[in-house]
């Protein structure tokens, strides 16, 4: 299983595409655990209705704002994954992205896959 890691805060006008794109991955086995860093706008009441929609994310609210790269590490520490993959709140994925990081990753004996990005 894949662990994506999801940090973010005060998103509600975007985040919804961010794990729309997760959901619309061909590997589908896959936790997604969001860290809401103590956002003050609805991004919680979005991913709360993500969460009734697919058991496979996860919610983690900080109990103070801590920053990107400290949400990072929580998610880590509360992931069940054999690999994890970071994603930031403003990104989205082609469809067969972690498929491909998988593959690479099981069948080239690698420790890590790095992608670059598009616009």
């Amino acid at each position: 299983m894949i662990s994506i890691i999801l940090p973010t805060f005060n998103r509600d006008f975007i985040i919804s595409s961010t794990i729309n794109c997760v959901l619309k991955q061909s590997f589908v086995k896959y936790e997604l655990i969001i860290i809401d860093d103590c956002s003050t706008d609805n991004t919680a009441k979005i991913i709360h209705d993500y969460c009734n929609k697919d058991e496979r994310i996860k919610y983690i609210k900080n109990r103070q704002n801590i920053g990107c790269a400290e949400s990072r590490e929580i998610g880590c520490q509360n992931s069940a994954g054999n690999f994890i993959v970071f994603l930031d709140d403003d990104d989205e994925w082609p469809p067969d992205k972690l498929m491909k990081q998988y593959n690479s990753l099981t069948h080239n004996n690698s420790d890590v896959v790095i992608s670059d990005y598009y616009i």
